[in-house]
This record gives structure tokens, sequence and C-alpha cells, in this order.
């Protein structure tokens, strides 16, 4: 036979092949055996994929080991090893089928007749599997033992949709979830989740973890709210791993999930079972190991799956361990004496270039002798590890020893730089470095390739073990102090790397740094901590904790941080910092309180007495927000006044940007149109100039919001059509960000042009585009906003009885949530409802409640609306006198052309010319329209221009009048 020894592989292989019953995609990496998936290890499917590819020439050892192990030295007997697993998993041997066979002193051969299939089709020739979905870790390249369980479990998850892993700690569980989320992934188009939970150190975390996994802003304390309403109509599979120390908050939101999505499935690792319903236990066996017997050949004891990885790991190491005929009696003893636990036996195989076979069974039977003596079978299997753990931590350097332990003050992945840091003592940097290389080849520490740099974490079991080592070391004070030192420092680099804009906040590197940031302002804000490092940190943590964690947490610790400042600290820097960050998530989580008010003022009073304008800027306009949300639309002018001399002061376009984006909410709510749009434009320029503003901090994205004012500023103005092009503008981008609260903010402003075009479909689908994004980041303002706007459209649509009902409805809601921008607005259309349904006495009482809004507010914007109003239900109420209704009109008209709203005089002049059409003034009525008709240069099938059309008596008015060509573009 041919052999092929040096052919170079295709950058990746693209084909489908058959043979038999199995059917092999090297594109996807899939075995399958009558349509059902074959679960092979990664290295033993390369090696198929190398034999098939080649089928019917001899495949050399040497092109095999390098397909397999590309960057490894290994010996024959790993190869050996993982060709046992693929006849195993082919049936080789089995009715006379063969597939694979060995050609001495050359190598294997794949022999079956192979039929090559069309590959198909990869859009954007893209390899299927290229991006790992969601945090689902690759498949394990050394899983032995395990294909049956697989199989077993895919199938039973599939059909009864949850189920849990139950194990001890080292015998592979999370091995075996991914494998299975990986043969998953077709059935679920990809939609898999994988959540580890080991960094969550309490229960209450458990929620938001998934919710942040989901790419959900958590912005409620029911965040097991959000989950579920995200997942009820999705099919997905969410694989939440490592949940034994949070059993019981993970029991109950799986539960629920598994009651109310009914297309999630969950897939649980866990040392014990949740109990919960729905809930199928497969408890996850041992690795079968041989029996006791003086007479084991190698071939033997290479069919038994502990064995099988034994000899996987050794082979990883220098001395090319093959199995022999004289040690496999022994490997089998120490596979049997660690219980065929998986990650005890990678453990005592790691040190077999140290003290070779019979030296680890000497020194393991020794170590397990003294812990297990007389009561081996009754132990729990954690003792297990905790022997073999015990054993490998003693046959490390002292050095190896320290640095372990102090490691173990890690929550999740970190860094080399940071166990350099935190391990380190005096000048010993590169001896640390070389530890956590040697614990990394120890299998004591697993190290993992990041975006730009290697990451490493501790096993759980692992973890805990050497956590009790450091505390009996007595070195747990200055080994955690130096852990928050360094994540106060590395947070406090990023913030002036930014410049004070935005950190490098990308999710993977803020979920990373997140665990360490809770473990170190736990420790630091205890009893036993250090207060200075913690309130220290917990102000360089302000900005992380505002972006990627739940508010409510964020404001949990600003308060403790801010309780826990000593008197010397007050009227310090990093007070201002607590506060303004405490008055920020108590905004958007406990509502407009006055304790978020009172610690937005203290902030600024600090900032003021410190001189320092950027933290008066952000802390102006958080008051300002604060006064918007609870409708003192005269107050957030004021404080927006402030911010703009600030602004000034600072002589920096972010800042100027930052300052004209609150005034111009403010200036356009209180009536001042113009001044508004001046402010828009100059937040435009500003923002082109910036970098993209760290969203959580202000609370919304300042460009989207300044494109948002110019649209309304366009239709009040009369330019309909530019208005609604620049609204759907402002809706797209908002899109692009995928920050819910910046896209909520867009569709109510800039969707209120399409509500004021009369495009009543339009609206509507904007109406569901915000009801559904604000259900599901439960942002329950903006669904209360959703459902006042849809009842508007409904009275609009001539439906007021329905409309009335909702609006109702949103005005209780709004109230709730102390938000009051809108109330106004709302409390308007309800009047206008009222007088439809022919109600005239309780809509009169209605709009005097909004006249009396508007002016205790300064919600002047509204004004020129509400009066038409008024003025519509005087002039329907049986017995009013007109005049009063035409006065409300001509009132209406002066404001409107006092703001320069063309389109809100145009309005209001329609319903002052209905009145006079009634009574007969028809020439005053096309007095009075014509000139405000001729001044419009656009937008002419809007419901307003049209309505004047009709009124006129369905020609067009002579134009006669100068009309502004519309010269903007967006």
């Amino acid at each position: 036979m041919p052999t092929k020894d040096n052919a170079e592989p295709l950058p990746h292989d693209a084909w489908v092949a058959s043979f038999g019953p199995f059917r092999l995609s090297a594109t996807a990496r899939l075995l399958e055996k009558d349509g059902v998936p074959v679960h092979l290890g990664g290295r033993a499917l390369s090696l198929l994929i190398a034999l098939v590819g080649s089928a019917g020439e001899v495949v050399s050892k040497k092109e095999l080991v390098a397909r397999a192990w590309p960057d490894v030295v290994v010996d024959e007997g790993s190869l050996r090893v993982h060709m046992v697993a693929i006849r195993r998993a082919l049936g080789d041997g089995q009715s006379g089928a063969r597939y694979v066979t060995n050609v001495t002193s050359q190598g294997y051969c794949f022999v079956a007749p192979v039929k090559r299939l069309q590959p198909p089709a990869i859009p954007g020739d893209t390899p299927a599997r290229s991006d790992v979905p969601s945090g689902l870790p690759p498949p394990s390249m050394r899983m032995v033992g395990r294909d049956a369980t697989v199989q077993v479990i895919q199938a039973d998850l599939l059909q009864k949709r949850f189920m849990t892993i139950v194990g001890p700690g080292g015998i592979g569980k999370t091995t075996v979830a991914v494998s299975v989320a990986h043969g998953l992934l077709p059935a679920f188009e990809d939609a898999v989740r994988f959540i580890d939970f080991a960094p969550v150190n309490e229960d209450a975390y458990v929620s938001s973890t998934l919710a942040a996994a989901l790419g959900l802003l958590a912005h409620s304390r029911d965040a097991a709210g959000e989950i579920v309403n995200f997942l009820r109509d999705k099919r997905m599979l969410l694989v939440l791993d490592s949940c034994e120390h949070v059993v019981s908050a993970v029991a109950g939101l799986v539960e629920r999930i598994f009651k109310e999505a009914p297309g999630a499935h969950i897939l649980v690792t866990s040392r014990e079972g949740l109990r919960v319903e729905g809930e199928q236990v497969h408890r996850l066996r041992p690795l079968a190991c041989p029996p006791a017997s003086d007479g084991l050949k190698a071939e033997e004891a290479l069919a038994y799956a502990a064995v099988q990885l034994f000899v996987d790991r050794a082979a990883l190491g220098a001395t090319r361990f093959e199995l022999s005929d004289a040690d496999a009696p022994i490997v089998a003893r120490i596979c049997r004496e660690l219980d065929g636990i998986a990650l005890a036996i990678e453990l005592a195989a790691g040190r077999l270039d140290a003290y070779g076979v019979r030296g680890i069974e000497a020194l393991l039977n020794k170590s397990i002798t003294v812990l297990w003596h007389g009561r081996r079978t009754a132990v729990p299997r954690h003792q297990t590890m905790s022997a073999a753990l015990e054993w490998s931590y003693n046959l490390l350097t002292e050095l190896e020893r320290a640095v372990l332990r102090r490691l173990s003050v890690f929550v999740g992945v970190f860094s080399l730089e940071a166990a350099r840091f935190v391990a380190g003592e005096d000048d010993a940097d590169d001896a640390v470095v070389e530890a956590v290389a040697n614990l990394v080849a120890k299998s004591l520490l697993a190290g993992e390739v990041g975006d730009k740099d290697m990451r490493y974490r501790l096993l759980d079991s692992t973890r805990v073990y050497a956590l009790k080592k450091l505390i009996e070391c007595g070195e747990s004070f200055p080994v955690a102090s130096r852990h928050a030192t360094h994540y106060r420092a590395l947070l406090e680099r990023a913030a002036l790397s930014a410049s004070g804009a935005e950190m490098d906040g990308t999710p993977v590197r803020n979920a990373e740094i997140l665990g360490n940031v809770r473990a170190a302002l736990d420790w630091s804000l205890s009893d036993g901590g250090d207060v200075e490092i913690g309130t220290s940190l917990a102000a360089a943590a302000a900005p992380l904790l505002l972006e990627a964690a739940p508010l409510n947490e964020c404001h949990a610790w600003m308060e403790k941080a801010i309780a826990s400042l000593g008197e010397a600290m007050r009227g310090t820097r990093r007070e201002m910092e607590l506060q303004a960050s405490l008055g920020q998530s108590l905004m958007f989580t406990s509502g407009n309180i006055e304790e978020a008010r009172r610690a937005f003022s203290r902030g600024l009073e600090v900032a003021e007495a410190l001189e320092d304008l950027p933290y008066q800027l952000r802390l102006l306009g958080g008051l300002g927000t604060f006064r918007l949300r609870t409708g003192d639309f005269r107050g957030a002018l004021e404080m927006a006044r402030l911010a703009d001399s600030v602004a000034k002061r600072m002589k920096d376009p972010v800042a100027d940007g930052t300052a004209d984006s609150v005034l111009g909410v403010a200036l356009d709510l209180t009536g001042d149109i113009a001044a508004a749009e001046r402010r828009w434009e100059a937040a435009l320029k500003g923002a082109a100039r910036a970098q993209r503003v760290r969203t959580m901090r202000l609370g919304f994205n300042r460009r989207i919001h300044a494109l948002s004012g110019q649209a309304r500023c366009y239709w009040l103005r009369g330019e309909c059509d530019h208005a609604a092009a620049m609204a759907q503008y402002a809706i797209e981008q908002a899109e692009l960000l995928d920050h819910p609260v910046t896209l909520s903010i867009a569709l109510i402003w800039a969707g209120s042009v399409f509500l004021w075009r009369g495009d009543w479909s339009r609206e509507e689908e904007i109406i569901e585009r915000l009801r559904s994004l604000a259900t599901k980041h439960s942002l329950s303002p903006y669904v209360a906003v959703a459902m006042g706007l849809r009842a508007e459209v409904q009275i609009k649509r001539g439906r007021p009885d329905l409309g009335v009902d909702l609006l109702r409805d949103s005005l209780q809601a709004v109230r709730a949530n102390r938000y009051e921008m809108r109330t106004a607005v709302f409390i308007t259309a309800l009047a206008e409802g009222l007088n439809n349904l022919q109600q005239h006495a309780q809509a009169l009482g209605t709009i005097e409640e909004a006249i009396a809004l508007i002016e205790r507010q300064g919600g002047y914007l509204q004004m020129s609306e509400t009066l038409r109003v008024k003025g519509e239900i005087l002039a329907s109420t049986p017995g009013a006198d007109p005049h009063l209704a035409q006065q409300c009109f001509l009132d209406a008209i002066q404001r409107s052309q006092c703001q320069s709203a063309l389109s809100w005089e145009l309005r209001a002049a329609n319903s002052l010319a209905r009145l006079w059409l009634k009574e007969g003034r028809i020439d005053s009525a096309r007095r009075l329209l014509a000139p405000i008709y001729g001044r419009f240069t656009e937008g002419h099938d809007t419901v307003d221009l049209v309505t004047a059309r009709e009124l006129w008596g369905g020609v067009d008015p002579p134009s006669g009048f100068a009309r502004r060509a519309s010269r903007r573009s967006l």
C-alpha cells in the first residue's frame, strides 16, 4: 500500500463521506451512525478524519500524531489508545465489519469502501463550527470512557428537557456536559448557552449571572422574571455548570424556567440533585477500572477508560510513556486506588516524569492508606478527591505550594499579571511565572487561551483545598489584601486610560473581572478586611458595577462603602465617587426616591468643594435626569444650565456634548424648541468627536437622544417628511447599539413623530417593539409608556373606549414608577378620549388637571396641545359658551407661534376653523388656514394637512406665501 507521510493537510477539511452505516462530516467534525451522532473525543475524531480522507492509503504514525497532537510531543502509546477508541466506536470486527487496520512498522489504513458526498453549503465560506456559541467551551480533546453516557444524556435531554449530572468533584461532570452540548448544537440550531456558576459566591447573584449570559440587562430586582420572559417563546439549551454551592437558588430558578418556558432545555452539573419538579438525575459513575489481576496485559488494560485516561495524560510528559505488559497491573492498581476519578487519575499521571509508575504507586498508596485506612467505602467521594489533592500538594516544591495557596483567592479566571502580583513576594515575579507553568503542567491549574493572552483558573475542588491551606498557613490577610489591591489598581488604570470616558469594558473582560472584584469587596468591607482598600476599591469598581452588574448590586456595594468611610474620608474624592454611583444606581433600582436625590446632592457638594469639574458635570447631569424623571422640568432646566456652565469651564468637546444633550432635553420639554434644536445639533457635533460614552453611566446614548430630539424639532417646525426620515434614522441607529434603554428612548422620542403625523400603522409597530423590548428587559416605566402610547393611537383611530381604559392603567403604572415625564401628555389624551365618549364633565375636569400639572412642572411644550383639547371639549359640550372654546384655540395658536411650532399652530387652527365653520364663518376660517397651510413645503399627506384641506373644501388653499425649502440632510 502507498504510504502517506509528509503530505500537507488542507487549511480545513471540507468533505462529507459515508461508509457502512456511518456518515462522517469533516466540515462539521461530526460522525453519525444511521443519523444519530456518535461521540468521539477531539483527537480520535481528528485521527478518523485523517484516515477516511486518505482511505485505501497507509497513513504513517508520524502523520497521524501530527494531525491529532500538532503542538505536543507524544509517543505511539497515545496513538494506540485512540485507535482502540475509534475501532470501538465503529464496531470494528463485529459481524465481520472491518474499518481500520494496522500496517506493521508503517501506520494505519482505512480499508472500508468510502463514498464521498457533496458537503452542505456554508454561508460566506465560514466553517460551520468555527465560533463556539455563547460561552460554550471547546470539547475536551481527552475525554475517554464517556461516549455511551453522552449519547444517553443527549437522548434523555431532548425527550425530558431537564437533566442534572450528579457526581463527586473531579469525576468529569463539566467535560460530559460540554460534550453533550456540542453534540446537540445542530438540534438547537446553535442556540446553546453555557454558564459557569463557579465564580458566583452568593445565591443572590444566580439569576443576574444567567440573565447576563443571555444578554439581558438587569433593570429590576426580578431577574428571574426577565429570564422567563426572554425564554418563554424560544427553543434553547441552557448548560448550568458547577451549581452545588448555590444549589437552592439554582433549583428555584430552574424549576420556574422548566414550568414557564416550554422550549427551554436545561442541563445542570452539581454534586447533588436540585430536587425540584421535572428534574431527571443522571449520576455520573467513575471511569471503569480493570479488575485486580497480576497477569493483566497492556492491551487488556487499555480496554478500560481509566487506564486510557492515565496513558493519554502520561503521554503528554517528557518520558514518552508507553504502557507495557509489566506496567499494566500497576497502572490498573493506581486507577482503582483513585476510584476511577478522572481528575485524580490526571494528577497521578502528571507526576510520571518525576517518579515513574512504581514510584507513583508507592507514594499514592502511602498517602491514601493514611487518609482512608479502615473506612474507605464509607467516606464520601469528595474525600477521595481531597486525598488525591493532598498527595499532589505534598509533591510540590515549597514555592509551588505557596503559589497554589495564594492563587486560591481568585474567583474564576485570572491573568498571569494578576497571579504575579498576588502570589509574588518582593522580587519573586519570575519564580511565580515558572511556578504557574509548573502548576499547569501538573494539572493543578487550568490554562486557556483568551482573546489576547493566557487565562488561568483553579478547578473548584482544587481551589477549596488550596484556600484551606492558605488559612492554615496564616497567609489569608496579606494575600487577600494583595488581591484587592491588584483589582483596585487595574480598575483605576482602566479609568485613567480612557480619560474618564470609557474603560476597556468588553463583556468578556467585564465578566472575568467581576467575580474577583466582588470577592475583593466582600473581603475588604467585612469585619476582618481592610476598609481603606475596600472603600477605594468600591469607588474604582463603580463604573464596572454600573456597566456589568445588576444596578441593585452596585447600590448595595456603594451604600456599604459609604457607611464604612471614616470621618477622615468624608468630603474626599472617594466619597464623591461613591455618592455619584449610589445616586445613579438608586435612581434606576428604587425609583426616583429622596435617597437618590440626596446622594447626587451630597456628591455635588463634595465635587464643588474639591473643584472637580468632571464630577460636577456628571452629578449635575444625574440631578437633571432625576428631576426630569420626576416631572420637575424647571428644576431639570436649572441643573442643565449649571452643567453647561461647568462644561464651558472644562474646555473639553466631550464635556460640551454631554451638557448640550442634557440641556437639549430640558429645553425641549419646557417648550423652547429653537434653543433645543441648537443644543441637539451641538451635541451631535460633540458626539462625532468623542469616544462612545458609557451608556450605563448616563443612562442613554446622547447621540441617539439628539437625533430623536432633532426629529421632533423638525416636525414641530413643519418639516414633516424630514422629521419622519430623521426619526427612522434615529431608531435604526439605536438598534445597532444593542442597548435597551437607548433604544427605548429612541422609540418613544423619535416614535412620537409618527404619532403626530397620523401614521398609525408605523406607530403601532414602534409601540409593539417598545413593549416587547421593555418587557424583555424589565424596563417597567417604558412598559407603562408603551401602554399609554397604544391608548393614544386607539383614541385617534376612533376607539376611545379601549383607549380610556388603557390610559388609566398606564397612568397608574407610571405613577407607581415615579416616572412623571409623560404624565401630562397622557392626562391630555385621557381627557380627549373621555370627550369622545360624551363624558364631557369628566373630560373637562381631567383637562384642567393636565393644565395645572403643566404649570406645576413647567412642561410647556405640551401646553398648546392641551389648550387645544380643552377647546375641543368646550366646543362639544352641550350648553357651553363657544367663545370659551374659541379663546382656548386662540391661546393655543399664540403659544405655538411663540414656540415657532408650526405644526402645533396648524392643529390648533384646524380646531378653530372647524368651530367657525359650524358658526357659518367660512371666510374667517379660510383666512385663518391659508397662511398657515401655505408655510408648509412638505408633509401634505399627513393627517393635519389633510384635515386643513378638507376644512378648506377639498381644494388646496392658494399659496401666495413664501415657502421655505428644506435643505437639511441626515
